[in-house]
This record gives C-alpha cells, sequence and structure tokens, in this order.
C-alpha cells in the first residue's frame, strides 16, 4: 500500500466505525475490502435493516 493508500484506508476506516460509509467511493472501499480492512456485514433481513461495512481484526496499518 502507498502512503496515500495508507492515509486514505485510515481515514475512510474512521468513517466506517461513524458508520458513515455511504459516502465513501466505490473505489476506496475495493481497497479496504482487498487488504483485508473491512467486510461487507450483512444483517439478518428486518424493517429499516441494510447491508453495512465493518472492520476486520486486521486492521495493522
Amino acid at each position: 500500500m502507498t502512503d496515500d493508500q495508507r492515509r486514505n484506508a485510515l481515514a475512510d476506516m474512521a468513517l466506517i466505525v461513524c458508520g458513515e460509509e455511504l459516502d465513501l467511493p466505490r473505489r476506496r472501499v475495493r481497497i479496504l475490502l482487498d487488504h483485508k480492512l473491512a467486510v461487507v456485514q450483512h444483517p439478518v433481513l428486518a424493517a429499516g435493516s441494510r447491508t453495512s461495512l465493518g472492520l476486520t481484526d486486521q486492521n495493522c496499518l
């Protein structure tokens, strides 16, 4: 990962923690997924539930 990608990944993971992952560009989400820093979470389908991103245990940048 380049230094710019590392900085972006840290900022993106902070957005995920705050629940603001909907604002992330798809390209940057893909980098998090490719490096196993984030995972797509599928909640039990109920009224108002949605798919979201979560952080993995491999968050060592």
